[in-house]
């Protein structure tokens, strides 16, 4: 078994493009920033299986999936790999990465 169903490549891959939109390295030399847990939760029987959703708190960022999409190992890897780069991260407004310096 695949760790990422075919079924669930898309869905998981357009997910991940949103979200990396909304975040942006720390400059060089900035301070981290403070750890985020992220939680990738393997729902049972969710209305639509490929719907995916994301929680994305202040304290917490929370992928919701169908367990067909993503086995428990994946999402597991995930949640450490996400957490742990969390402080090197930072939020951005939107249009940050649409090359509008204004944005930034």
């Amino acid at each position: 078994m695949s760790d990422i169903s075919e079924e669930g490549a898309k869905p998981l891959a357009d997910l991940l493009t949103a979200q990396a939109k909304r975040w942006a390295p720390r400059p060089p030399g900035a301070p981290l920033g403070p750890v985020i847990p992220v939680v990738w939760e393997r729902v049972p029987n969710p209305p639509d299986p490929l719907a995916i959703g994301v929680k994305d708190g202040a304290t917490a960022i929370t992928y919701t999936v169908d367990p067909s999409l993503l086995s428990q190992r994946a999402a597991d890897y995930l949640s450490r790999l996400d957490t742990a780069r969390s402080p090197y991260w930072q939020r951005v407004p939107e249009g940050y990465h649409d090359g509008d310096d204004d944005a930034k």
